[in-house]
This record gives C-alpha cells, structure tokens and sequence, in this order.
C-alpha cells in the first residue's frame, strides 16, 4: 500500500508538472548570413511568349539552423527515439525577414517551402501548423521525451521550452507536402490586413539516421503582394524567389559545418 501511495504521488505530481519533454538539444555550429532575395512576379505580354520580370519586393532568408539531441551508438539509451537506435532527432529552424515595400504595396501572403531530399531522413512534426489565433501562440516550444510531436507551453509553465515561439504572429497554416516536405503559409490576423513587417521562424522535427554526414534542403520563397492605385486595390499575381539550398554537416569539426549551396 505505501508504494502503491507512493507511485500515485509521483505520477501525480509529474502531470501537474506538465509533459515530459526533451531539453537536451544542442545548436550544430553553423556559419550563416542573411541573403536578400528578390521576389519575382512574372507578367505576360499580348503577343509575346517572353514574359515580363516585375520587382515587387523582397525578402531575406536569415539561415536554417539545426538543433539535435546527443545520440550515437555508444550513447545511453535515453538518448535515441522511441522505437529507432540509428536515428538522430533534430529540430529545423528556419528565419526569415519581410522587408518594408514600397508606397502602398503590401503583403498579403507568404509561403515558405520546405524540401528535405536527404535520403532515409524523416518529417515527425511541423510547428505550426494551424495558429489562427493570437492566444494559440504558446511562450516557448519544446518537444515531446518520445520525439513525435512539439509542445507548446504559455508564459506560466513550470518549466520553459527551449525554442522561443513569441515572435510567431498569426494566421500561419503549416501543411506537409508529398515526399519529405513541408509548407508554411502566413496571412494577416484579419481578412484584407495585410502581414506585418519583420522576422519570422518556423520549426519541422525531424529524425536524422546516424550515418548522415550533412543534412541538406531546399527552401523556396513566395508572396502575393498587393497594390492601392487610385483607391482601388490590386494584387496582380504571386512574386517567387529563387531557391536557396543548404546543406549543414553533422560530422567533423571545423568552423563552418554549414554552408549555403549555388
């Protein structure tokens, strides 16, 4: 009877505590600067197959960052995912920046693309993937002891998160692609308010196997930008940047274990 007390006391207290989760992640060193790009929109002219090239904006891709937790053969146990002794889990971040347009453009939407080609490389989770709302933005982000999905935790949790969410703005709509593949897509928090000026960042959780040496991707930026001419408010189409690829090295030592690809 005591220990049977004693086991309820301690499941009690460790759920009012909150989830179990995993803290041990460590930033892969890497060597990135923000890049501009400029956001393309392609127009056709009556009678020409040639299309027009318009600037409508711009963007800044501000790196992709990885975090993983310690996990090698010769590792605890503790340390490798649930069900997988030849996976890494990691967590993708990606920033971002909106630059200001010019007099009476603004944006209305951007979606981030994310390609992941690496081979045996696995998507667990996306954050986030629905934040309609300001109060569905959590204080901090931290992922489940199990490695399948992320936690979101308020201002008030006993215990923080290790990758701040705050800046996140709503309405942004995460959705997997088919194949290893994500999509992120941000929209003003109101119909016809357009997305605000800044830096922004998105999550995917993802189990890495052992034997990788890099982890590479391919990130493609997108945005419809609308116009006010004469009071009346245009968007014409939607603007593309080029493609950016990275490839970040999970093995070696060196300064730079990340490196952005032409």
């Amino acid at each position: 009877m005591p220990e049977f007390l004693t086991a309820w006391l301690w499941i009690t207290a460790w759920s009012l505590a909150g989830p179990p989760m995993a803290l041990d992640f460590k930033e892969v060193s890497t060597e990135q600067r923000p890049i501009t790009l400029d956001l393309i929109r392609e127009e056709q002219r009556m009678g020409s197959p040639d299309p027009i090239l318009i600037l409508e904006g711009s963007i800044s891709y501000d790196g992709a960052f990885l975090y993983c937790r310690p996990s090698s053969p010769g590792a605890g146990g503790e340390f490798r995912l649930m069900g997988s002794s030849e996976a890494r889990l990691c967590v993708l971040r990606i920033d971002f920046t909106l630059h200001p347009l010019v007099e009476r453009k603004e944006f209305r939407r951007v979606a981030v693309r994310l390609t992941l080609p690496s081979v045996g490389v696995n998507l667990r989770d996306l954050y986030p993937r629905n934040l309609a709302k300001a109060e569905d933005c959590g204080h901090s982000l931290a992922v489940s002891l199990e490695g399948t999905e992320f936690l979101t935790l308020p201002a008030t949790a006993p215990r923080p998160g290790i990758f701040s969410v705050e800046d996140l703005r709503p309405v942004v709509v995460g959705l997997p692609q088919p194949g290893p593949g994500i999509t992120w897509e941000f929209r003003g928090e109101k119909k016809d308010i357009p997305l605000t000026i800044g830096t922004r960042r998105v999550f995917g959780l993802v189990s890495v196997p052992l034997d990788r040496e890099t982890l590479s991707g391919v990130i493609r930026f997108e945005a419809d930008i609308g116009s006010h001419i004469f009071d009346i408010f245009r968007m014409p189409g939607t603007a593309k940047a080029r493609e950016e690829k990275f490839e970040i090295r999970l093995r070696g030592l060196g300064p730079a274990n990340s490196k952005r690809r032409p």
